[in-house]
């Protein structure tokens, strides 16, 4: 009799322990105060993130979008002060939302998770008025949003194919984005080169 005595009690002191121990874990929780809609990840352990390789294609096909903004930060041929403020301002939300896209990606998806995707739209609606306020032709316009629904439905797809066919074909993703910047850039400095 004594030996089940003191088997439970030694169960009452395991449940005590177990119950104050998720009350520290909680309490641990509360005190890390991370914001869902800036980090919220399965993959962070123990605070430190998994990266994948700057040289995978994932992260590769980034230059895709990062060479036309670079393009456009060297170009100058608004004539006005003004016009090379805006263009440049332009040309920077643009570099800024592919740097956003880079580290999404590169961090497997972990951080800035709503916020990448809000500043993309952002950037590509300050670049659509940003390319019609410069006369660019309403058609090459609504060629550029074709290009932009048909990018919108292949993501879809991609995220709804699962994690590997995510992992194979989102890159691809990333150079439909690239030839929409360049074609925009493109239209840009065609409106640029007239109007000299």
């Amino acid at each position: 009799m004594n030996k089940r005595i003191i088997i439970k009690k030694g169960d009452e002191n395991e449940k005590e322990n177990e119950k104050e121990n998720e009350k520290e874990n909680e309490k641990e929780n509360e005190n890390e105060n991370y914001d869902n809609t800036i980090l919220s990840c399965d993959k962070c352990h123990n605070n430190k993130f998994v990266t994948r390789s700057h040289l995978s294609n994932m992260m590769f096909s980034h230059i895709s979008m990062i060479v036309p903004c670079i393009w456009w930060i060297c170009i100058d041929f608004p004539n006005t002060n003004n016009d090379i403020i805006y263009s440049k301002l332009m040309s920077i939300i643009m570099t800024s939302a592919v740097i956003c896209s880079y580290l999404y990606h590169y961090y497997y998806e972990c951080i800035l998770c709503s916020i990448e995707v809000t500043y993309l739209v952002f950037a590509i609606v300050c670049l659509n008025i940003y390319m019609y306020l410069q006369n660019v032709r309403i058609f090459n316009i609504l060629i550029g949003s074709i290009l932009l629904i048909i990018l919108q439905k292949y993501i879809e797809y991609c995220n709804n194919m699962g994690k590997e066919y995510y992992e194979k074909n989102h890159p691809y993703c990333h150079y439909i984005a690239g030839i929409y910047i360049y074609y925009c850039v493109w239209n840009l400095n065609h409106v640029w080169n007239l109007n000299e």
